[in-house]
């Protein structure tokens, strides 16, 4: 299993912490660098989808599970081979 990797952006004007494993890190990267934004700012439009589902009550408010499924379901997500040694590290 892969260990999460914490990172922390401002969303809003707030502080948020966001941990994810490595290879969902670095589709996230690929997809904003792909869209020429940077990583916060990417997160920061997904977070408003992720806002506008939470309005609509549908009770989906976890940034990190909205985050895996926007990279499992973007159309940019990018191939990555996994290193599954460097895993755990």
């Amino acid at each position: 299993m892969y260990l999460g990797e914490k990172r922390s952006f401002r969303l809003r004007r707030r502080s948020t912490t966001v941990k994810l494993e490595r290879p969902f890190w670095e589709q996230l990267e690929g997809i904003a660098k792909t869209r020429k934004l940077t990583l916060s700012a990417l997160i920061e439009n997904i977070d408003e989808t992720c806002r506008a589902e939470e309005r609509a009550d549908t009770g989906n408010r976890n940034l990190a599970s909205y985050l895996r499924v926007f990279c499992l379901t973007c159309p940019e997500t990018v191939p990555v081979k996994p290193n599954f040694r460097d895993a755990y590290n």
